[in-house]
């Protein structure tokens, strides 16, 4: 086996198999492929607003394994697109799945440059939600930063075809120090910016900062990226951030686990995961 699919394994989640619902195998590869799901937070009163899907490879030798790391200059390689094909239509059938038991929360599902411009994309995401019955307002599609920087303009016929579905479009991945010049003629609903590390004197990063400011001015919610540290989560809310999510809040997981974590946050009227 390729010897990165043992440096991709993950730390926090299950080594053990997923459950055969919600999980497919695809011929001719070993285990089985799953979600997982990394709740988002309002910083403002700790809710949970949403949730990013992860996509997850159960391997028989490896144990839980993030494909994206492994599958590329592997045999499997070929591979990815029927994966991608699968996680759509698994994030709408597990958002229609929560919506009916009374806790509807909005799904975001990163999609590569090349699934985007690949062709009859928008065709897919309208046949995947309309045959689980999910609202479009309950999915949101994470555009890839870098991709937008190269081709703005083929990109935004893409965000433009989201957006009219009704469906929620994020642009994942905004950078520290990154030129926001690309995003200007982009219409989104949020960004997702990485936090990089302090800066020499302890702060945070002006960068961060300034991509708030921007995400505002655009009328884009700013979301707080893969946040480790709650002195950091605490810091961007005093800053202004809307949301965040991170292993400082939660790790990515089942979704079960998190269908658990939405009773409880219903049932105490009260958030259950970071800022209280």
């Amino acid at each position: 086996m390729h010897p990165t699919i043992a440096r991709s394994r993950t730390r926090t989640e299950a080594a053990e198999p997923p459950a055969r619902a919600g999980s497919v195998e695809l011929p001719g590869m070993p285990g089985r492929f799953c979600l997982y799901y990394q709740p988002e937070v309002a910083l403002r009163d700790g809710s949970i607003r949403s949730c990013e899907a992860l996509l997850r490879w159960w391997h028989p030798d490896f144990g839980m394994v993030r494909p994206g790391l492994s599958l590329p200059g592997t045999r499997f390689a070929e591979r990815i697109h029927d994966l991608e094909d699968w996680t759509l239509g698994e994030v709408c059938r597990q958002g229609a799945a929560w919506a009916s038991t009374g806790a509807p929360i909005q799904i975001a599902l990163n999609v590569t440059r090349s699934r985007l411009v690949g062709g009859r994309f928008l065709d897919s995401v309208e046949a995947a939600l309309r045959s689980h019955g999910l609202e479009p307002s309950a999915l949101a599609l994470d555009v890839p930063f870098p991709a937008l920087a190269t081709d703005p303009v083929g990109l935004r016929r893409v965000t433009d075809g989201i957006a009219a579905l009704g469906v929620g479009v994020v642009i994942d991945g905004v950078g520290a120090g990154a030129s926001f010049d690309s995003l200007d003629t982009i219409t989104a609903d949020a960004w997702k910016v990485a936090i990089p590390g302090r800066d020499r004197r302890g702060g945070l990063h002006r960068s961060v900062g300034d991509a708030l400011t921007r995400a505002h001015e655009l009328g884009a919610l700013a979301v707080a990226k893969q946040v480790e540290d709650a002195d950091v989560l605490e810091d961007l809310a005093l800053l202004g951030y809307d949301r965040a999510f991170g292993h400082a809040i939660s790790p990515p997981v089942t979704a079960e686990a998190l269908a658990s974590i939405l009773r409880r946050e219903q049932s105490n009227q009260r958030p259950v995961l970071g800022r209280t």
